[in-house]
C-alpha cells in the first residue's frame, strides 16, 4: 500500500521521487517505453493524490508507528 506523501519522512519521499524520476528518465530517454512512463506518473498522481480527511488516519499511523517501535525494540 502506498502512502501520500504528506505522511511520509523527508527520506522516504526523497527516495520515493528519486524513484519516480528515475523511471521517467528511462521510460523517456533509454527505453523509449510510453506505458512505463504513464505507470510512472501514474505513481507521482497516487503520491500527491489527496485523500478525503476522516478523522482517523492519525490514529491508523500512530498505531502503526507504535507497533513498529514495539517490534524495533525486540531483543531476538
Amino acid at each position: 500500500m502506498k502512502f501520500p506523501i504528506c505522511v511520509l519522512t523527508k527520506d522516504e519521499a526523497y527516495n520515493e521521487m528519486l524513484n519516480i524520476c528515475n523511471s521517467i528518465y528511462i521510460a523517456r530517454n533509454i527505453s523509449m517505453n510510453g506505458f512505463e512512463a504513464l505507470s510512472a506518473l501514474g505513481s507521482l498522481d497516487e503520491l500527491f493524490r489527496t485523500i478525503e480527511y476522516t478523522g482517523n488516519i492519525e490514529k491508523k499511523y500512530e498505531l502503526l508507528n507504535d507497533c513498529a517501535l514495539e517490534v524495533a525494540s525486540n531483543e531476538w
